[in-house]
């Protein structure tokens, strides 16, 4: 994961005023087998770990996903 990508996300946990040490990120590189050319999807996975919720998004070159999770979090479903 870039380190900016994480800081985007650290910050957004922030300005949420939750403790960072409450979730955990697990980077993945996701092989797309079947293609012609052997080709990589990066997704990161998000838990909660009071909660045990968790959420898989794609990130990469012009991701969104620090934003799509602060939307995720405030309609709840991270608890």
């Amino acid at each position: 994961m870039e380190p900016s990508v994480q800081s985007d996300f650290i910050e957004t946990l922030n300005q949420l005023g939750i403790d960072i040490l409450d979730f955990e990120l697990l980077d993945y590189q996701d092989s797309m087998e079947g293609h012609s050319v052997q080709a990589y999807q990066a997704s990161v996975s998000v838990k909660r770990k009071s909660t045990g919720n968790e959420k898989r998004y794609m990130c990469g070159a012009g991701s969104t996903w620090p934003a799509d999770f602060e939307i995720d979090f405030r309609n709840g479903l991270f608890g």
